[in-house]
């Protein structure tokens, strides 16, 4: 039985012996790449990887004043990412209204600042500033506009962001 375990056991280093070699003669090289990673200005990190260990790229944010949900955007050095409707109760476009309503959107701010990057999750309310990090941040406007006959999907929401 022992003799059984220490054959399949050569037959396995021998395996792996003969892949090294044959690898080598073809020139190919073994790398390990260290355990050190790079900041993004989003605030993510990524690590090395590839046979020259060099970093992953950064995830790109798109630069803009307008997001759906879930979409980081970047706009006045502040990164806005859209999480979810609190509440929409503006006046439907097909409707008279008394009070034009208000429209409530959870997101989460981050600074730009790769040392020292600020986030918070916060409740916009349309119009209404918010004070970050000494920048002025503000739902503008939504879109699509309410209708009285039919509800707006979430997927559908584009909401419209101002830094100042």
């Amino acid at each position: 039985m022992k003799t059984k375990i220490a054959l399949v056991i050569l037959m396995i280093l021998g395996m792996f012996a003969f892949v090294f070699y044959k690898n080598s003669k073809r020139g190919v090289v073994f790398v390990t790449c260290t355990l050190d990673s790079k900041i993004c200005p989003d605030g993510s990190s990524v690590s090395r990887t590839g046979p020259q260990c060099d970093f992953d790229e950064c995830p790109t944010v798109k630069e803009s004043t307008e997001a759906k949900l879930g979409e980081m955007i970047f706009t006045g050095g502040v990164y806005i990412t859209p999480e979810d409707v609190v509440s929409d109760s503006r006046c439907p476009k097909d409707v008279q209204c008394v009070w034009a309503g208000e429209l409530k959107v959870s997101v989460v701010l981050k600074s730009s600042g790769v040392v020292n990057p600020t986030q918070k999750r916060v409740e916009l309310t349309m119009g209404t500033a918010y004070n970050f990090n000494g920048k002025t941040v503000t739902l503008i406007g939504s879109t699509p506009d309410l209708n009285s006959k039919e509800k707006i999907k979430k997927s559908d929401y584009r909401f419209q962001f101002q830094v100042k």
